[in-house]
């Protein structure tokens, strides 16, 4: 399942117009420094940051896009830099932190000289960074894999579901994730906690005070169908409908 930030989710971005069957997901760059999540297949939502974080204990990985000249811009403003930091801060491992720049060749000298990207002159279009050179370049990349990450290099726009794809198939659930889909409607734990948290409008705290009021699911779904769900502080009428609704316990 692939997640983006909402911030890509414009008219004017280069991913949306290539990228397939993405999910939004609010805050994803603002609390990892990822533009894309590519979370793994059979966990829930990761929309609390209690999933989010099983998502990357279970092997999701962060990526960082970037197309062309703005890799250049990022380095030069310190985004590149911060963007990792965050992502190494959510306790990812190395090879979960993706760099992937979009761009055709990277040459030098080319034309009118210095550093130029799929043809594009830096100096041209980044006028304060004429001074940029190939061996700045090589020296952030080489810095990022450095502090803990892998750098790709996609030449070819048209190439990224594919890549994407490629990326998806080496993951898988490790058991040890103590983690289950909201869609088998069965507890199959002890700490059901793991699937309260996938439901609409459940973060982790009120995950928490369900499971220490209700001595099982199924008691919960109990309180969720007679209505005694509401004399709880925070679950409004709204919130017990949407939870019927993703359940399909609609009338």
């Amino acid at each position: 399942m692939i997640y983006i930030d909402p911030s890509e989710d414009r008219t004017t971005s280069k991913l949306t117009k290539t990228l397939h069957g993405y999910h939004l997901l609010p805050g994803l760059e603002e609390g990892t420094g990822a533009d894309m999540l590519i979370g793994v297949s059979g966990l829930p939502h990761p929309k609390s940051d209690f999933m989010l974080n099983k998502h990357i204990e279970a092997g999701a990985v962060l990526v960082q896009v970037k197309y062309e000249l703005d890799l250049i811009a990022s380095i030069i403003d310190g985004r590149f830099k911060t963007s990792q930091e965050k992502m190494i801060a959510t306790g990812a491992r190395p090879d979960q932190i993706v760099l992937l720049f979009i761009a055709g060749v990277v040459m030098e000298g080319h034309q009118n000289g210095g550093l130029s990207i799929g043809g594009a002159p830096v100096k041209k279009y980044i006028p304060h960074a004429a001074k940029f050179s190939w061996q700045h370049l090589q020296k952030q990349i080489f810095l990022w894999s450095k502090r803990g990450g892998i750098f790709e290099h996609l030449q070819l726009e048209y190439k990224l579901n594919e890549w994407v794809s490629a990326v998806e198939e080496t993951m898988e659930i490790p058991s040890s994730v103590n983690a289950w889909p909201i869609q088998q409607k069965i507890a199959l734990v002890n700490d059901w906690r793991n699937s309260l948290v996938s439901l609409p409008d459940i973060g982790h705290k009120k995950a928490h005070a369900i499971f220490k009021k209700y001595r099982s699911w199924w008691a919960f779904c109990d309180a969720l169908l007679d209505g005694s769900l509401g004399e709880m502080r925070g679950f409004g009428s709204g919130t017990i409908e949407n939870i019927k609704k993703y359940l399909g316990e609609t009338e």
